[in-house]
């Protein structure tokens, strides 16, 4: 079995691990590849006899995951791998949710693609932390640092323990 494993993979790339050589062009006309960083968090890709599997996980630690969020990057793995996820014969992709609380009921995945949601949601795998959480916060400069989306700086902050429930 050959595995491959890849933290914080851009999924603009996932075709690198089938499908025609590098030296072959791609038609990109229906604009699948984008360019920007719609990532999944850990890519595992391993073979099975004929058959490749594509393991795509997506974690939270302290936040829960927003439909925004969600809806977009279904529609975007959908473009990439169908309604039924067999655009590439031979590649069978799964979707997997990591986190230390179960999504909430308020996520809406009627929409996702038949093969991220199954038959009775998500696949999610509780994720156990141990010790103190922590996340890197960009904020602006100066002795009070507030959190800033457009700050050039970035501090570390302990999270909550709520996360830890």
């Amino acid at each position: 079995i050959s595995v491959i494993l890849g933290a914080g993979h851009d999924l603009n790339h996932l075709s690198s691990f089938w499908g025609p050589p590098q030296s072959t062009t791609v038609d990109n006309s229906l604009g699948h590849i984008k360019g920007n960083q719609e990532d999944v968090v850990l890519l595992v890709a391993f073979e099975d006899g004929p058959l490749t599997h594509l393991v795509l996980l997506e974690a939270k630690g302290a936040t829960d995951w927003t439909n925004k969020q969600m809806c977009s990057k279904a529609k975007r793995l959908q473009k990439i791998f169908g309604e039924t996820g067999t655009e590439f014969p031979g590649v069978n992709p799964h979707f997997v949710l990591i986190s230390p609380k179960p999504p909430t009921k308020r996520l809406e995945t009627e929409k996702w693609p038949q093969w991220m949601r199954g038959k009775e949601g998500p696949t999610w795998i509780r994720l156990n932390w141990r010790g103190n959480l922590v996340k890197v916060t960009r904020c602006e400069a100066g002795p009070d640092s507030k959190p800033s989306q457009s700050g050039e700086y970035w501090k570390v902050e302990e999270l909550p323990s709520r996360a830890n429930q």
